[in-house]
């Protein structure tokens, strides 16, 4: 595909419907919300202190879920669809529970889903003319590789400055990526886990190495690659025959 052809369904098919623009809203503050549950005080609540937070949250949230929709979005008008986002009640309300219950301990960061719809004139000629697993699976990952690589620079830029926001920033990023690999529909996970068990091994991989990498002090997401390819194969070994 050309880059003016590409470009010209960014500028056509990017732009988020009302009822997704409402539904990010809606997201993006409960999602605060739980996410700075337990920063409302250090040993005691402190209303000024919890709004800072919820501020910054508000601010971190809205930063990560817009790049995990927009590379999902992007991923999809290059394959010739183009997708809509679904906010999933079931998850935002077990996310608050949770919170709640635990007093922010527990971090349930997983509210939507994909559908994909057909764009039907650039399509046109293409092999397996509808929406498939294979699309599917590609635009579902390509939202959790864009949260890793926010992961990755925010890491880097705490590590020169230093600051708690980007700390927090580095922490929702990973813990997003990893909530929504689960294979419970309508997350990514349930997504590309019928695509392709070797590919949804590999991405479980990479998540876990660079949560442990980060753990350790080691920012590099090649090296979290590398190891995520390292799980796949030890995982084919074991189910030989399953996996394709």
């Amino acid at each position: 595909m050309s880059w003016h052809n590409f470009k010209d369904k960014l500028k056509r098919y990017f732009p988020f419907s009302d009822k997704e623009k409402k539904d990010f809203l809606i997201t993006v503050a409960v999602m605060a919300f739980i996410f700075s549950f337990n920063k409302w005080g250090i040993e005691k609540f402190n209303l000024s202190y919890g709004i800072k937070n919820l501020l910054i949250s508000i601010g971190i949230v809205a930063v990560s879920l817009f790049a995990h929709h927009a590379a999902q979005r992007a991923t999809s008008l290059y394959y010739g669809f183009r997708t809509e986002h679904k906010l999933w009640y079931w998850g935002l309300g077990i996310g608050f529970v949770l919170a709640v219950l635990t007093n922010g301990q527990v971090l349930f960061l997983a509210a939507s889903g994909i559908t994909i719809h057909l764009l039907t004139v650039h399509r046109l000629g293409f092999f397996r003319y509808g929406p498939n697993v294979e699309v599917l699976g590609k635009v579902a990952a390509s939202g959790i590789g864009a949260n890793l690589v926010l992961a990755g620079i925010g890491y880097g830029i705490a590590s020169l400055a230093g600051t708690e926001p980007m700390n927090s920033f580095v922490v929702f990023n990973l813990l997003f990526a990893a909530w929504n690999i689960l294979p419970i529909p309508p997350l990514d996970g349930s997504i590309i886990l019928p695509y392709s068990r070797a590919f949804y091994y590999f991405i479980i991989g990479t998540i876990a190495s660079y949560f442990f990498l980060l753990l350790v002090g080691i920012n590099s997401l090649l090296f979290a690659i590398i190891l995520g390819f390292i799980f796949f194969v030890f995982a084919w070994a074991i189910e030989k025959g399953y996996l394709k």
